[in-house]
């Protein structure tokens, strides 16, 4: 009752309203609320979610969409549609109420370590309250269940005290196997803790224990169904084999013993100014617990092999190899090539989440030993005091949380449900006939997931644009999942790329009809969505945001031979340093990269320079007397993205800049342009462009690919160029003057059909 108390008191409006609001209506949150209700509602396809990445989809696994959930509701739904209405309701209230379940939870497990039931309650409620899980309601929602890391605990616990019976080892695979299909991080890390468990027991029985064995076998057999679902299901192929984050998304000694919330925070801050922390790392154990740690690690040494607390004390030390682990240890120590031996580890990417195992060990812990002390002490004053002082502590900083969640978490509307859009966007569905279109296509576009191919959006644009994929039941063809294959993805980015240009998602679409094209007119958009909405036929105007219709030959007519025809019928071109040009007074440069290959840096190929990804790679520098200030121009180069897995790592971890400085050598400005984000990719091969203007005619341009990749990779540059953007520049790469079959035009290459 008092964990019930405690949930309406802070999150009472969400709690008995869960099909009002939004937990979040940002990036991964809307996402990821996206995902499991469009499934619900939208999809024909069990295990291919068909909102996102059109005309290909998503494997529901890798959506972050509550698939158990799909599985159990999707046979439902279609019986009784309705239900679909319901699903955001539904979600929150699972997460809302899993709080419960983990305050019970961490009774019982207090209660396995004979912990006092007063002091249980209160160190339940103590341990939840701190518990780092709970800022996942505001995003992650599949990662919010508090109640998994101690429900493993307790399992475990309850298996080793055992005599004779498997029955909780049952559950734990069971119950490993099922939380896979709810979110397969939380599942991994339960997992891991068997695992780790393993080594620990092994190490001490020297894998002599038949125990010991049957604990890695549950923890390998409750992955067996996951991997088989996976491997009958999931269609999409080459997905990245190294994904971004194993050395940005870690703990630390400071996430882990450093408030990042509560009364303590300024005062720590203050000390440290300039100080940060890595937020998938937060695991705070509270000051209380780290007042006690010098005790509690005496009694941990000086009791270990004691019957009563050896199993628990094994439970620590497998809690603190995962906290190692969630430190990068020893990968992030000048060791990061040991990751290629262990390649599986890569797919952990955001390996601070295994931090949270030590948080609730160590507090566990702190409760046990809190019981252990009491009865060394005779005083009923102390006694209370000892009983207190730490639920207190956690209390006291913990409570600022849920202040700030349970704020948070009813800001937005829901507004899945059609009684909650606003006007706009209710006149902007009744101007919609989504039979007359086959998908989405939202600008500024974004292509979130396969790092390699990526480019994102504000949040803004998210939303409005799966909004629209809800409500119309149309596919997008942007995506926002997680490890997305690397050919859909640039596939999908491909669709903004000049017409000259074939593009092989043609191929791929299921039908010829025109897309809905939702525009966010106050963000950003690049030149090649610029020439798209061109093409576009607006239905209304609408706050923020337009929506209109996209004819199919605007996407996809190839214009190849009219450029070519175009070229040859032009009687003005003038000859300029064996280029052809609209005005020769305009400036252009261009290099071929290849010469300035060395002998050190070799490569296959006769036509590309060695490209490092962790350092900055000069390509050239000119100064800006040969240039107007009053005039913008564009450079661009091309890039290799032909390596192995559909071109994985050839553009990641790269950035086409240019550095303006004066003559003693001050920066005045700085032009970046991240290679991935780019939407030209031809036979092999991507075209990175950006656009500058000098800011003084007596500085120095310098022109480079800025790497930083945490491990080492090589990329290849080929053609680069730069030209006034008023000006057009010309050259017959292939065929003859009169018959060209492959032109040069401002650094794009024009090849007619074969």
């Amino acid at each position: 009752m008092g964990t019930l108390a405690f949930l309406l008191f802070f999150y009472g409006e969400a709690l008995l309203n869960p099909n009002s609001y939004l937990f979040s209506g940002k990036g991964d949150g809307v996402k990821n609320y996206f995902t499991f209700a469009s499934h619900l509602k939208n999809n024909k396809s069990l295990t291919n979610f068909e909102g996102f990445n059109y005309p290909y989809g998503e494997n529901f696994l890798y959506n972050d969409g509550h698939p158990l959930l799909i599985v159990v509701l999707q046979p439902i739904v279609r019986i009784f549609p309705s239900v679909s209405n319901y699903s955001i309701g539904l979600l929150n209230s699972l997460m809302l109420l899993s709080l419960l379940l983990s305050s019970y939870v961490l009774f019982l497990l207090l209660r396995e370590l004979n912990v006092h039931k007063f002091l249980a309650v209160l160190g339940a409620w103590a341990i939840l309250i701190l518990a780092p899980q709970i800022f996942r309601l505001e995003g992650h929602f599949a990662l919010s269940y508090s109640f998994v890391i101690p429900l493993c605990f307790l399992w475990l616990l309850r298996y080793l005290r055992s005599t004779g019976t498997s029955k909780h080892l049952i559950y734990l695979s069971i119950f490993n196997a099922l939380l896979l299909f709810v979110h397969a991080y939380l599942g991994i890390i339960s997992i891991a803790i068997l695992i780790a468990f393993f080594l620990v027991d092994g190490a001490f029985s020297v894998f002599k224990k038949k125990q010991t064995w049957l604990i890695l076998a549950s923890a390998l057999i409750s992955m067996i169904p996951f991997l088989v679902v996976k491997t009958l299901s999931d269609s999409h192929q080459f997905r990245t084999d190294n994904p971004y984050g194993f050395f940005e998304y870690y703990a630390d000694l400071d996430t882990v013993i450093l408030p990042h919330h509560g009364p303590l925070k300024n005062f720590i801050f203050n000390l440290l100014p300039g100080f940060t922390q890595t937020w998938e790392g937060w695991a705070y154990l509270g000051i209380g617990t780290l007042m006690l740690l010098p005790f509690v690690a005496w009694h941990f040494f000086k009791n270990f092999r004691q019957t009563e607390t050896f199993a628990l004390n094994k439970i620590v030390l497998a809690s603190f190899l995962l906290l190692m682990f969630s430190f990068g240890v020893p990968f992030r120590w000048s060791l990061e090539n040991l990751l290629e031996y262990v390649p599986i580890l890569k797919q952990f990417r955001a390996i601070g989440r295994f931090a949270w195992v030590f948080y609730f060990a160590i507090s566990a812990y702190a409760f046990y030993f809190i019981h252990f002390w009491l009865e060394q002490i005779q005083s009923k004053a102390g006694k209370v005091l000892l009983i207190l002082a730490l639920p207190v502590l956690m209390f006291t900083e913990g409570i600022p949380y849920h202040l700030e969640v349970g704020n948070n978490i009813s800001q937005v509307k829901n507004k899945f449900n059609e009684k909650n859009l606003d006007n706009a966007f209710v006149s902007a569905l009744k101007q919609i006939d989504p039979t007359k279109f086959q998908a989405i296509v939202p600008i500024p576009f974004y292509n979130v997931g396969s790092e390699n191919y990526d480019k994102q959006a504000s949040n803004e644009n998210y939303f409005n644009s799966m909004l629209l994929a809800y409500h119309t039941a149309l596919p997008l063809t942007s995506n926002h999942t997680a490890r997305a294959s690397l050919i859909e993805s640039r596939n999908a980015m491909q669709l903004f790329a000049p017409n000259f240009y074939p593009k092989a998602i043609q191929k791929d679409l299921l039908s010829m009809l025109p897309f809905l094209v939702i525009w966010d007119k106050n963000e950003h958009i690049e030149q090649e969505e610029k020439d798209l909405l061109q093409a576009v036929k607006w239905l209304g105007e609408f706050d923020s945001f337009s929506v209109g219709r996209l004819p199919f030959g605007a996407v996809f007519e190839l214009t190849a031979q009219k450029e070519i025809n175009a070229f040859l019928h032009d009687t003005t071109l003038i000859n300029s340093r064996g280029f052809l040009v609209t005005d020769s007074s305009k400036y252009f440069h261009f290099e071929d990269l290849a010469k300035k290959q060395t002998e050190k840096a070799p490569y296959q190929s006769d036509n590309h320079l060695e490209i490092n990804q962790q350092h900055k790679n000069k390509l050239t520098a000119i100064s800006a007397s040969k240039l107007d200030q009053s005039q913008t121009y564009q450079a661009s180069v091309w890039l290799s993205n032909d390596s192995r897995n559909a071109g994985q790592d050839d553009l990641n971890h790269l950035e086409f800049v240019v550095e303006e400085k004066n003559e003693s050598g001050e920066l005045l400005q700085v032009v970046r342009k991240e290679a991935m984000s780019t939407f030209i990719h031809f036979e092999g091969e991507s075209l990175i462009q950006l656009k500058f203007s000098p800011s003084s005619n007596e500085s120095k341009l310098e022109f480079y690919l800025d790497g930083n990749s945490p491990q080492p990779n090589t990329s290849y540059a080929a053609a680069f160029f730069i030209r006034d953007t008023h000006l057009n520049v010309f050259k017959v790469f292939e065929g003859s003057k009169e018959k060209p079959t492959s032109l040069f035009k401002n650094n794009h290459s024009i090849k007619t059909e074969k």
